[in-house]
């Protein structure tokens, strides 16, 4: 388990406490050696890139209204398309609760949607040295998940959701797994030294590495309210030179 989730990316950071120690505490042998698990682990976190680190990567080359990473202009249009979507966004969010009876009661509700996606594609949550390749990322899979018909961007948007059934089903088993651990052992201390069922809910509950991938299912839009594609022919089918 700690090897598959280092393989895709869990940062040391995002883990819930391991009773005592570290999960890498857990893998020494009773003497407090490293044991053969130990040692594939820390051999399992020097291995770069994690799946996460290969689809940022990858998601950072999509091209955007037509534009791609390097180009020159490319941080305007970004931030252009950015602007754009945010607008539609909030207008979309603010006729929604707007015409119903209870608008009040819900506004903040709405308000704190809006002012959330605005956040979250301008990546005001990453520091400011990185800021600006969160946001690329972020709007690649905005402009793939919303352009998802055009050719280009068919299979991209597959591997999208594939990724998205992966976790999910992860996230199931983390489930399925604490079920089964309170039917047999109840919630006595787990054989590895956690808290037991406790620990295994939590990390249900608290472990996502696709993060941004489930995020932008909150914020997208219908079809034909999207922004105006820019440079159309580039997401059509390749066609061969003569």
């Amino acid at each position: 388990m700690r090897e598959i989730e280092i393989l895709l990316g869990l940062e040391d950071s995002e883990r819930v406490g391991f009773g005592e120690g570290s999960y890498l505490d857990a893998l020494r042998d009773e003497n407090g050696a490293p044991s053969s698990a130990y040692h594939r682990v820390q051999m399992r976190l020097a291995d770069r890139p994690t799946l996460n680190e290969a689809i940022r990567e990858w998601l950072y080359r999509t091209p955007i209204q037509g534009s791609m990473p390097g180009q020159e202009n490319d941080a305007r249009t970004i931030t252009a398309f950015v602007d754009e979507y945010c607008a539609v966004h909030e207008r979309i969010t603010r006729a929604s609760f707007e015409s119903r009876p209870d608008a009040e009661r819900v506004r903040g509700r709405f308000e704190k949607e809006i002012a959330g996606t605005q956040a979250f594609l301008r990546a005001m949550d990453v520091p400011e040295a990185d800021r600006a390749r969160h946001a690329r990322i972020r709007a690649a899979l905005v402009f793939i998940e919303g352009y998802r018909e055009l050719p280009l961007l068919a299979w991209p948007r597959e591997v999208i959701d594939a990724i998205v059934a992966f976790e999910q089903s992860f996230v199931i088993f983390r489930q399925r797994h604490a079920r089964m651990v309170e039917r047999i052992i109840g919630r006595r201390i787990g054989t590895g030294g956690s808290s037991g069922v406790d620990y295994i809910d939590s990390t249900a509950l608290k472990y996502r590495v696709f993060r941004d991938v489930w995020a932008v299912r909150t914020l997208l839009v219908r079809k034909d309210e999207l922004p105006a594609l820019r440079h159309p022919e580039i997401y059509g089918f390749a066609t061969s030179g003569s």
